[in-house]
């Protein structure tokens, strides 16, 4: 806790720093609306320490209900989980930078690529899910909590130019979008179902070992 206390006095530290350093500033540069302000802007930042250090003082609470018989092992355990949740991160790091390494090479020729229908003249543009790393991790990341599209796997075409030169013909990549489809719901299917459960089960285990010795924890 002498760490976290640390931490957090430090937080608001800098948040006074920029707080004054925004002020001193503020006489000297043009009165802009905040949309124009730059993204490393002295009072951006003394408002993003400013919410960091209020989340880690308000977490400080959990530090009195340790003492309590029936809300303490709870406090305990929540520590203790991390230490379960760190070896599971290292899984899951592997895990999910290996398919985001696979699948963003596999995607990324198809970038921007659009197709129109020649007979509905609908228009269909390939998702930007799976054609570079940060989205491709971005996707993966949030498919852990069913926030991911059906439609990220599929493989959009532009039309090629017929034999008149106009845009009518349509090609299809089946297997790449087969390929990307099957690698998607293996990372699903242990992601999801194995890796998210084997967690569970960790934290549960160390949740009924401080249980099982509460006096001494």
């Amino acid at each position: 806790w002498n760490i976290y206390d640390l931490i957090t006095e430090l937080m608001f530290a800098m948040t006074v720093a920029f707080w004054i350093s925004a002020y001193i500033t503020m006489g000297s540069l043009p009165d802009l609306e905040r949309k124009y302000w730059h993204y490393l802007d002295p009072q951006l930042l003394a408002e993003g320490l400013f919410c960091i250090g209020t989340v880690m003082a308000y977490m400080k609470l959990l530090l009195l209900i340790q003492i309590n018989y029936i809300l303490g092992p709870m406090q305990v355990s929540l520590g203790k989980m991390t230490v379960d949740f760190s070896r599971f991160f290292v899984i899951f790091t592997i895990v999910i930078g290996s398919f985001t390494a696979g699948l963003c090479r596999l995607y990324d020729y198809y970038d921007g690529m659009k197709q129109i229908d020649p007979e509905t003249n609908s228009e269909s543009e390939q998702e930007s899910s799976f054609v570079g790393p940060l989205s491709t991790f971005d996707l993966l990341f949030w498919g852990l909590f069913c926030m991911s599209s059906q439609d990220a796997s599929n493989v959009v075409i532009e039309n090629l130019p017929s034999e008149n030169g106009e845009l009518e013909s349509i090609n299809t990549h089946d297997f790449t979008q087969a390929v990307g489809y099957s690698l998607f719901g293996v990372y699903t299917v242990l992601n999801v179902v194995v890796l998210l459960n084997m967690l569970i089960a960790a934290m549960s285990n160390s949740f009924t070992a401080v249980t099982e010795n509460v006096d001494v924890e």
